[in-house]
């Protein structure tokens, strides 16, 4: 029963956590860079009063905990026998990659969306040029770590999808 209980935790967080990157890079990037153009104040008020970045991490904790728990098991307690069949070693990739994004998403992305939001609440109803321009540096580098932290994901995803594929084979 508890095998059952992880990987249900396991596949809708993980489910979540991958939609919310979608969401971020396909939505919330293009609609950001289009309203600080213009000066507008929801994307501060998105990251600094949501809960959009305490969601992502609980997801992703509750995912890697879940999954790390499910390798645990179906490896016999991180056997490295285990990983010699070709569908294993494919899943530990995933598993690696997973891990990595949420480390990455934590230190990088998480901060970066927590300074984004205090710093946009700072600014005056009219931005300085100086304000705009850090706003805007802001934004692309917390672009490119989202865009990093996806492809981890998507890696994640694909490894873990297709290791019971691969390993039938």
């Amino acid at each position: 029963m508890d095998i059952v209980i992880a990987r249900l935790v396991h596949i809708f967080a993980g489910t979540f956590w991958i939609g919310a990157g979608t969401l971020s890079i396909l939505i919330i990037h293009p609609y950001g860079k289009k309203i600080l153009q213009q000066g507008d104040r929801a994307i501060e008020a998105f990251y600094s009063k949501s809960n959009w970045s305490r969601y992502l991490a609980i997801n992703a904790v509750l995912t890697v905990l879940a999954g790390l728990y499910l390798y645990f098991r179906l490896s016999d307690g991180f056997t490295l026998s285990w990983l010699s069949q070709a569908g294993m070693t494919v899943l530990a990739i995933g598993s690696v990659a997973g891990v990595l994004c949420m480390i990455h998403g934590g230190a990088f992305v998480g901060r970066l969306q927590g300074q984004m939001g205090k710093f946009a609440a700072q600014i005056q109803d009219n931005p300085t040029s100086e304000q705009r321009s850090q706003l805007a540096a802001m934004t692309k580098t917390l672009e490119m770590h989202t865009y990093i932290n996806f492809g981890l994901a998507l890696i994640a995803v694909i490894g873990m999808a297709s290791a019971r594929h691969i390993h039938l084979l």
